[in-house]
């Protein structure tokens, strides 16, 4: 219907325009197309607009991309937008605004059919057009080649020059391969710490009397010993000279000075302790004995004293010491280790005590029956530790440096839930591409999605994400 004006008449209330209700009527059937074209007839804007086979021009475009963004993308979800400044089309999706590849030449393009080449479909770089070629050596990137056996070095700043390797620049400890004997060091004179390996040992004493050095005869019978002052006799009494007459009864006799006694040498008050009261004895080796010493430490070994065979079996038995008690240290219980505090004193401790610092003689710790080894405090390891089996944490892993995989193959993350990298500003990949899971629509279907999930359709050789509910290709 066209377009229906009301007559207004040539002056005012001159009678020949409309009537008031061919006015209304007019007014009626323009705002009725209205509402028909715009809406559902009675409301505006509630269904889709129709403008059949015509044309709908109109000039959408900002300034910025902060314009754009000041543009509500959730409410105008679909939006076409032309972005001045970037030259390019962005549409409202999901909440956010989306950029469409377009052709940024700066002229029109006779005979326009598609302004994008079919990289941008395909996927494969060996469709770009004017690629740069991908260096295979390191003298493709201005790197120039050293001489064998040298390294390449860096200054820090982004120069890299092969060098030849400076051992002395290399701490010892990160050399591998180190000998573990000091034959493998070419060194053929070192101590072994072993006793039995010592040249020139002194002789032992065996605890022989015979052993001694300058021991003087032990007499073996009297008739070896002379008796100048008449000490010694035969042991019969007849053979004393001025024998008293024997009386025949106690009562014959008196005490006064105490003379008898039980016959017990035990009995007897006074005794005497050596030979000091008596004249020298002259041996058959010549030596003046005044004293014979029953002192089983010999301390009293003067020059004149004939140590008996008592004496001399006492001093042996407490001068080599048979067990660890006759040095004076205590024993403790099955299982304790004898430690020491470094200033003399030795204890036999449990050994979960403290025990101080040790250094392994060998390069394995076992058990006897191959079961782990538990270590309740926290444990600082201050080199380098190499793991050649599984190494399972059962709390976090908490790393201060890089994590490096060294071996071959490709190594992989496993885990039976979801792996989630955290990080305070972002997770970058910073020298290789970011590759994303492939899957078929039907594979796709079949697992849960979430918002945000992107993967690659080889079914239709398309980057989706999973956005609002649904997959949408990634343009």
């Amino acid at each position: 219907m066209a377009k229906q004006i009301i007559n207004r008449g040539s002056n005012a209330n001159d009678g020949t325009g409309d009537s008031l209700r061919d006015g209304a009527e007019k007014l009626n059937d323009n705002f009725s197309e209205i509402y028909s074209v715009l809406g559902d007839g009675s409301n505006l804007l509630t269904t889709d607009i129709d403008f059949g086979s015509n044309k709908l021009l109109y000039s959408n475009v900002v300034a910025t991309t902060t314009e754009l963004n000041a543009i509500d993308a959730a409410r105008y979800h679909g939006l076409v937008v032309h972005v001045h400044a970037t030259g390019g089309l962005y549409y409202a999706h999901a909440g956010a605004w989306r950029k469409l590849l377009s052709d940024n030449s700066g002229s029109a393009i006779p005979s326009y059919t598609d302004s994008l080449d079919t990289v941008a479909y395909s996927g494969n770089y060996n469709d770009l057009n004017s690629r740069p070629a991908i260096p295979s050596i390191l003298t493709d990137i201005n790197i120039v080649d050293g001489s064998a056996g040298q390294v390449l070095s860096t200054d820090g700043v982004g120069n890299f020059t092969f060098r030849d390797v400076v051992a002395t620049s290399i701490p010892f400890a990160d050399v591998t391969g180190k000998p573990t004997t000091n034959a493998g060091y070419g060194i053929t004179d070192s101590f072994t710490g072993r006793y039995e390996d010592l040249t020139n040992k002194p002789v032992l004493f065996d605890g022989a009397y015979a052993s001694l050095t300058g021991s003087p005869t032990i007499p073996s019978d009297l008739n070896d010993l002379t008796d100048d002052n008449g000490l010694l006799f035969d042991g019969n009494y007849n053979s004393l000279n001025g024998r008293p007459t024997i009386p025949a009864d106690l009562s014959e006799i008196t005490d006064t000075t105490n003379l008898l006694f039980s016959r017990s040498y035990n009995d007897l008050t006074n005794k005497p302790t050596s030979f000091a009261l008596l004249t020298t004895l002259q041996m058959g080796l010549g030596v003046e004995v005044d004293e014979f010493s029953n002192d089983t430490g010999l301390t009293d070994n003067s020059e004149t004293a004939l140590v008996t065979e008592r004496a001399v079996k006492g001093y042996v038995d407490a001068a080599i010491p048979n067990d660890l008690t006759d040095l004076g240290i205590t024993d403790g219980s099955v299982g304790q280790v004898l430690t020491t505090d470094g200033v003399g004193n030795f204890t036999f401790q449990a050994a979960g005590d403290t025990i101080g610092n040790f250094t392994l003689a060998a390069s394995l710790i076992d058990t006897d029956d191959s079961s782990a080894i538990s270590f309740v405090p926290p444990v600082i390891i201050r080199s380098d530790l190499t793991v050649e089996n599984s190494l399972t944490v059962t709390n976090d892993l908490t790393v201060d440096g890089d994590i490096s995989s060294n071996g071959t193959g490709s190594p992989e993350v496993f885990s039976a839930t979801d792996i989630k990298l955290t990080a305070s500003t972002r997770v970058e990949v910073s020298s290789s591409p970011f590759k994303f899971a492939s899957f078929t629509d039907d594979e796709r279907n079949n697992f849960t999605a979430e918002n945000g999930d992107v993967i690659y359709n080889t079914t239709t050789s398309k980057f989706q994400g999973y956005a609002g509910g649904s997959w949408v290709d990634l343009h």
